[in-house]
Order: C-alpha cells, then sequence, then structure tokens
C-alpha cells in the first residue's frame, strides 16, 4: 500500500460538525475523501459518505472514520478539513497538501449523501 501514514488534519469544532450531520442524516457509514468534476472546472475535493472499498486507505480521527483510495492520495497528499460559515451558510473547506487544481482549498462543500437509502446502514 503506502510507506506512508496518511496525513488528515481537521480540529475539534470540524469534527463536532461531521459527527453532527452523521447523527441528524442518522449515518454510520465513513466519509470518503475524493476528487470531483463539476462542470467546467477544474477538479476539487469532495466529501460524501460512502462504503468501504477493498483498496481504500483507512483513517480514524477523533471518532470519525475517513477513506481515500490508494490513487486519490498519491494524488492529493495529507488533507485538511476546515468548518467554514459563509453569509448566512456553512460547509468544509477540503485542502491537500498537493493542490489537484489552481482552485484548491478555495471552494466549499457540504458532505455529499449520494444515496439516502444505502447511507442509513439498512
Amino acid at each position: 500500500m503506502h510507506d506512508d501514514v496518511p496525513v488528515l488534519n481537521l480540529d475539534r469544532e470540524t469534527a463536532r460538525q461531521i459527527r453532527s450531520f452523521l447523527v441528524e442524516k442518522n449515518i454510520q457509514m465513513p466519509i470518503r475523501i475524493d476528487l470531483c468534476f463539476k462542470g467546467c472546472c477544474d477538479a476539487a475535493l469532495e466529501l460524501r459518505v460512502d462504503d468501504v472499498r477493498k483498496r481504500d486507505i483507512r483513517i480514524d480521527i477523533k471518532g470519525l472514520v475517513f477513506v481515500i483510495s490508494p490513487e486519490t492520495y498519491e494524488l492529493t497528499g495529507g488533507v485538511t478539513i476546515s468548518h467554514v460559515e459563509e453569509k448566512g451558510g456553512s460547509g468544509f473547506r477540503v485542502a491537500s497538501s498537493k493542490p489537484v487544481s489552481e482552485w484548491s482549498g478555495f471552494g466549499v462543500c457540504q458532505i455529499n449523501v449520494p444515496n439516502k437509502e444505502k447511507s442509513t446502514g439498512t
């Protein structure tokens, strides 16, 4: 797999906000850190609820479970997730030590829940 230990940084408040989201949505699955492509924009990092895949790198931190594919980790390196409040809304800023585009770390994202039925663990 990897000789280095994957780095994931998040502060206590960010962990609390993610935990709160998972409890509110009754989700008992890991959060995947992954690349996403939206329209004509460059690639960005996203957070989404997802199953663990066989080759995933699992990161347990502050009572939360995150997963990232080895291929994505090779592109991103360490990842920092921050909770942000902006203009009446809130979300998460996901930045990597190896920027994936010139806009890396600028956008704010939500935690995507692709399939409500699947994400509840039922």
